[in-house]
């Protein structure tokens, strides 16, 4: 289709929802110059949708919940593909392109070139000419009250002109997404129109080729594009607005089905590697072991009176794999506390982080919604993505006062709170010999009488009652409790496994009930299989932080619903 040829005037009836709907910053262009790729439209819905596709004469745009696209040529008229019926195109979209409260308005967002990117323009910018281009106006800009997340981000009143005032920050590490946008160092938006494979392409204007952002950080180009002007425009480094490029996310993609588009979340940039949740703490927690290794002590072994459930400031613990994640990282900071918070939880309880601290992450799962695999009748769409937030330990911030531990209490023969939490299971303990383990096939758990443990007789005692939580969490993986598959011998993996979910359970246990957990004697053995398990599967503490965390709850409802004693033999 030619663009060259203007379909009709443009009017002048812009009005607050579409200012609204395009950040307060619309501007009206002189002509209608037949839309193209990269234009957006507002449907009668007050959605905002984009063209995203040429199809040789004509323009797609795929609608929201419908199993369809439209198609308008150059002369106006209105075609659609896919199940889409004609009543309910007729019903989004009027058969000619008019008016918006008629049908639709369009804003040109840059010049494209067909299946080669698309330059994107906000916001929308007065065109008096086709592909003729004007500056906006930068004036009254209001910057975001925004807490960055990395002090290498920069923000000023550019990037709130471009992108308006409702900009909130997105998380940093993720990996470009077609829909997003990115400023250039020229301050020019342009928009990830393509995916190829692992990369991203970005056309730039001045030139007849395209940028490719690889999802592993890195950048090159193609057509008769210099590497010299690829890097002169975004650099291979960049992190920040200030190194070149800026990432802005718009909604979910669809593959060849068109994206979703607005409101920006600013992110960070595009060619930054991204965060790989899992091997960052995995690599965390390995450092942790590896640094007990001499002494063959597993991280929460190693705490000399660090507790081991981490919470944040406001009483809340830390659960799963972040529970063993920030007690490795509190340990190896030398923090005396377990206590954490967001830059706003902090800010809320009148500490201030200090400047230079790095942060740790927190993660959690989030579900989404993506389009069901056809091939899977009982896929419903749904998905389970780790995401991420930093957390600072109270002894980063200023204003900080440590709290004065209360004097021990005397010690007792019998240590009543772990009766009560153990006994309330109902598990069969058979104290006698020499040896500690739960024997499966005949459903009980076997311990050695205290007094065989070494030292004091807290000691002793403490001893006991860790041992007794770990042979626990043993107790809870039987097939008619939580099902967990059970090694055969000790050189396999499973079995490695099930004895990381019962040491990491152990000590969650014991973090609850103010023990002391121990170091057992095979640890020497363990902790190679533990750190090749770790090294070879970056998702290996997730699962055993999970199946831990579910061990140490079932073990503790017995307990807060007041179930039944255990039987002593």
């Amino acid at each position: 289709m030619s663009s060259s040829q203007p379909l009709r005037k443009d009017r002048t009836d812009l009005d607050d929802r579409d200012e609204d709907i395009l950040f307060e910053r619309v501007t009206r262009r002189a002509h209608i110059a037949g839309p193209r790729v990269g234009d957006f439209c507002i449907l009668k819905t007050g959605e905002v949708r984009r063209f995203t596709h040429d199809h040789g004469d004509s323009l797609q745009v795929t609608v929201k919940d419908q199993a369809g696209s439209f198609y308008f040529d150059a002369s106006g008229a209105l075609d659609y593909s896919g199940s889409l019926d004609p009543s309910i195109k007729r019903a989004n979209l009027k058969e000619r392109l008019e008016l918006r409260e008629g049908a639709c308005w369009f804003f040109h967002h840059g010049v494209s070139r067909a299946h080669n990117g698309v330059t994107a323009m906000i916001p929308c910018r007065v065109y008096d000419e086709v592909d003729v281009k004007t500056e906006p106006v930068f004036e009254d800009v209001t910057i975001p009250d925004i807490v960055p997340v990395t002090e290498d981000i920069v923000f000023d009143e550019k990037d709130a002109a471009i992108l308006g005032t409702a900009m909130k920050f997105r998380a940093i590490h993720f990996k470009p997404l077609v829909g997003d946008y990115v400023i250039l160092a020229s301050g020019e938006v342009q928009r990830l129109a393509f995916a190829y494979s692992n990369r991203f392409q970005i056309t730039t204007p001045r030139f007849t080729c395209s940028f490719h952002l690889h999802d592993v950080g890195t950048m090159s180009c193609s057509g008769a594009f210099p590497e010299s002007l690829a890097t002169a425009d975004l650099e291979d480094t960049g992190i920040t607005r200030a190194a070149r490029a800026w990432i802005f996310h718009h909604g979910k993609s669809g593959g060849g089905r068109g994206v979703d588009s607005g409101p920006c979340v600013a992110g960070g940039g595009p060619m930054s590697k991204q965060l790989d949740i899992h091997q960052t703490v995995t690599d965390t927690i390995v450092a942790a072991i590896e640094r007990g290794v001499g002494e063959w002590k597993m991280p929460w072994h190693q705490g000399n009176g660090l507790s081991f459930i981490p919470a944040n400031i406001e009483g809340h613990s830390y659960h799963g794999v972040n529970c063993i994640h920030l007690f490795c990282c509190a340990l190896h900071k030398h923090y005396s506390t377990n206590t954490w918070g967001s830059f706003r939880q902090l800010q809320k309880a009148g500490l201030q982080v200090r400047k230079g601290e790095k942060a740790s992450i927190v993660v959690f799962y989030k579900s989404i919604t993506v389009e069901p695999d056809a091939e899977r009748e009982e896929d419903d769409g749904t998905r389970r993505v780790l995401k991420h937030y930093s957390v600072f330990n109270v002894e980063q911030c200023d204003g900080w006062v440590p709290k004065v531990a209360p004097p021990l209490a005397p010690a007792f023969e019998r240590l009543d709170h772990a009766e009560r939490v153990f006994g309330a299971t109902g598990a069969t303990v058979v104290v006698g010999g020499d040896s500690a383990c739960y024997v499966r096939d005949a459903d009980f758990i076997k311990m050695p009488d205290a007094g065989l443990f070494h030292g004091d007789m807290e000691q002793r005692r403490e001893a006991f009652y860790a041992t007794l939580a770990h042979e626990l969490v043993h107790w809870t993986g039987a097939p008619h409790r939580l099902n967990r598959e059970k090694g055969k011998t000790f050189s396999d993996a499973v079995y490695a496994f099930e004895e990381l979910i019962a040491d990491a359970g152990a000590a969650m246990v014991c973090a609850e009930l103010g023990i002391s957990p121990v170091v057992r004697e095979e640890h020497a053995e363990y902790i190679s299989h533990w750190l090749k398990h770790l090294k070879e599967d970056k998702k290996a503490i997730f699962r055993a932080a999970a199946r831990a965390s579910e061990a140490v709850r079932y073990i503790t409802s017995f307990s807060e619903s007041g179930a039944h004693h255990a039987k002593a033999a």
